[in-house]
C-alpha cells in the first residue's frame, strides 16, 4: 500500500492522499490515525471572550455574551457539545455575559453540590457563582462582592474549594466553603488588579498585576503581608506568571508591548532578569509547562492574531507560532500532555490543533554572518555562499 500524507500551509484545506490501489481498510485505518492530529474548528455566532480546561482535559467551557458551552475533549481531540448554553440551565446566568470561568482545579467535592464537576462563573454584573453541570438547582451565589468590575477569578491551589476574586476596585478578595462573606481582603490605594497568580511551588505566595504598570507579591502565610510592591511596566500589566520549575522566577506582560522576567530575591525584592521588546500589546503570557524557558503570548491588537511561543535563549525571534484565526485571541490553554492547543478569538471561533501545525520562524530565517580581518577583508557569508571582499 502506497499513501502519502499533504500537510499544507492552510489547515482547512487538509487532505489525505491515497493512490488508486490502496484498499479501503488501509485507507480508513490511516485516516483515522492522522485524523487526530488534524486541526478541529468549531464556529460561533458569539464571540467566544473566555475558556477553561478542567483538571482531566476532558471538559471545555466557553463563555460570552449571554452564552456558556459545555464541550467533551474527546480521545481524538474533537469537541462534542454537552451543552448548547448553560445560560439557558442556570436561571442565575439568563441575561448575563459572562467575564470569567474556571473548574474548580481540585476535583473536590464542593459543598451544597454533589459532584467533582463544579465551576465558578464571574459575570459583568459582578456576581460569583459556583455551579454544577449536573444540578443546576443547586447553586451557591456571591451577589455584590466588588464594586467594580471583576476581572478574573482564581482557585486556590492549597485550601480546599477557596477561590479569589480580582477587581478594578483596587481589592482582591479570598472566599471559601458556603461563606458568603470574603476570610480576608488584600487591597491598595493606588490601582486596580487586572491578573493574579498563586506559586505552584509555594501556594501561599501570590502574584498580583495591576493597571497602573505595578506589580504585588503577597505572602499569605505571614499574615497576608504585603512582601513586594513596585512599578514594573509603563503602561498596565494585563498578565504574569509563576514559573512552574525555576523557583522566584516571574514573567510579566503589558500594554507598553513589552515581557519581562524578574527574580524574586530574598521574598522582598524583585530584579529584572530579560526586557523583550515586541510590536503589540499583551493581552496574556503564560508559561508552558515542565519548562524552565519556554513561554506563549497572546496579543490584544489585531494587527497581530496568532499565538507566539518564544524560548528565553533566543527570546526575540519566536520558535513557534499557531496560526488559524483572523482575529485576536482571547483564550488558550494546552492539554494532552502540552501535545495539544486550544484556542479562542473574536473571530467566533474555537481551534484545536495539534503542536505540529505551527510556523517556525527561527527556520526561515536567512544565516547572514560578517567578519572584519586583520588584514583589512570582509569576510560573509549568505544563502551558502561565501566571499571575500577588499574593503
Amino acid at each position: 500500500m502506497s499513501l502519502s500524507y499533504k500537510k499544507p500551509q492552510d489547515f482547512e484545506e487538509t487532505k489525505l492522499i491515497v493512490s488508486k490501489n490502496s484498499s479501503k481498510e488501509a485507507s480508513l485505518q490511516l485516516l483515522l490515525q492522522e485524523s487526530i492530529y488534524l486541526p478541529h474548528k468549531e464556529s460561533f455566532n458569539i464571540v467566544p471572550t473566555v475558556m477553561s480546561v478542567n483538571a482531566t482535559q476532558d471538559r471545555l467551557l466557553i463563555g460570552g455574551s449571554h452564552m456558556l458551552k459545555l464541550y467533551k475533549i474527546t480521545d481524538n481531540m474533537c469537541l462534542s457539545l454537552l451543552e448548547k448554553n448553560l445560560s439557558h440551565k442556570f436561571h442565575a446566568l439568563s441575561r448575563s455575559t459572562i467575564k470569567d470561568v474556571a473548574w474548580n482545579p481540585r476535583m473536590i467535592k464542593i459543598i451544597l453540590l454533589d459532584t467533582d464537576q463544579s465551576f465558578a462563573v464571574v459575570t459583568t454584573e459582578r456576581k460569583v457563582l459556583i455551579l454544577d453541570c449536573e444540578s443546576p438547582n443547586k447553586i451557591i451565589a456571591y451577589n455584590d462582592t466588588h464594586r467594580r468590575m471583576i476581572n478574573k477569578l482564581i482557585w486556590s491551589p492549597e485550601m480546599s474549594n477557596h477561590f479569589l476574586t480580582i477587581s478594578s476596585d483596587n481589592q482582591m478578595k479570598m472566599y471559601g466553603e458556603d461563606t458568603r462573606t470574603p476570610l480576608f481582603t488584600l487591597s491598595n490605594q493606588s490601582a486596580g488588579y487586572l491578573d493574579a497568580k498563586f506559586a505552584k511551588w509555594q501556594p501561599n505566595l501570590l502574584a498580583a498585576a495591576k493597571d497602573n504598570g505595578e506589580i504585588e507579591v503577597w505572602d499569605l502565610r505571614n499574615n497576608n503581608t504585603l512582601a513586594y510592591q513596585g512599578r514594573v511596566h509603563i503602561a498596565p500589566v494585563s498578565s504574569l506568571d509563576w514559573n512552574p520549575l525555576q523557583r522566584y522566577a516571574l514573567i510579566t506582560g503589558s500594554l507598553d508591548r513589552h515581557v519581562k522576567v524578574h527574580n524574586l530575591v530574598n521574598q522582598v525584592n524583585i530584579e529584572q532578569v530579560m526586557d523583550i521588546g515586541l510590536y503589540s500589546s499583551v493581552s496574556a503570557v503564560k508559561w508552558y509547562e515542565d519548562s524552565k524557558y519556554d513561554f506563549d503570548v497572546s496579543f490584544g491588537q489585531n494587527n497581530e492574531v496568532s499565538l507566539f511561543h518564544y524560548n528565553l535563549l533566543s527570546p526575540h525571534i519566536p520558535l513557534s507560532v499557531y496560526k488559524g484565526h483572523t482575529d485576536i485571541i482571547t483564550g488558550f490553554s494546552w492539554v494532552k500532555n502540552n501535545s495539544y492547543l486550544i484556542t479562542c478569538s473574536k473571530d467566533c471561533n474555537v481551534i484545536v490543533r495539534h503542536k505540529s501545525y505551527a510556523v517556525h520562524p527561527l527556520l526561515e530565517v536567512k544565516t547572514v554572518g560578517v567578519s572584519l580581518g586583520k588584514d583589512n577583508t570582509l569576510a560573509y557569508h549568505s544563502n551558502n555562499f561565501f566571499s571575500r571582499v577588499l574593503s
